[in-house]
């Protein structure tokens, strides 16, 4: 609600919440609901519509928190790496490399990941300077392709040019 309730207008906040005659309270337990007597959840009101501004809101606030727990997993994945940086700059390497990401087409997590990765490890501008990266991001493969065969390039990048076999 910290994000939806900001983007209400107030038509929206009065059908949300108002005017209240009884309180629908969560119990402890996940996805368990205790209503008041004689209310059931059939009773809440109709559908709620999110609009266009409300949904960009939650995609901020969770783009946000996602940016946010790569920034903190980095200095333990890649601890030599994160070395020279602050928590500060770490979380703007992290949000340029998933904007750049975004902007190659990478959108699921576990993509823009190891986007990033590559981002911390062979430079900011890894996609452009690194003739393999900027042919493998500009093909029209899927996405999982796309960063399957980037990360195994990379990785064969980083080792001299010598494919590496994986498990």
């Amino acid at each position: 609600l910290r994000v939806y309730l900001p983007t209400c207008t107030d038509d929206e906040s009065a059908a949300m919440f108002g005017p209240v005659a009884r309180f629908v309270v969560r119990d402890e337990a996940p996805v368990v609901f205790s209503c008041a007597p004689g209310l059931s959840p059939a009773h809440l009101s109709s559908s709620v519509v999110i609009r266009g501004v409300q949904i960009h809101a939650f995609e901020r606030s969770m783009l946000a928190t996602f940016e946010g727990s790569l920034a903190e997993a980095l200095p333990s994945d890649f601890p030599d790496e994160c070395a020279r940086f602050t928590p500060t700059q770490l979380r703007e390497i992290v949000r340029i490399g998933v904007a750049r990401a975004l902007g190659h087409g990478i959108s699921t997590d576990a993509g823009i990941t190891i986007y990033v990765h590559l981002h911390l490890v062979l430079g900011a501008d890894f996609d452009v300077r690194l003739p393999f990266a900027s042919a493998i991001l500009s093909s029209t493969s899927h996405e999982a392709d796309r960063v399957d065969e980037l990360y195994r390039a990379a990785v064969c990048h980083l080792h001299g040019g010598v494919s590496v076999q994986e498990d």
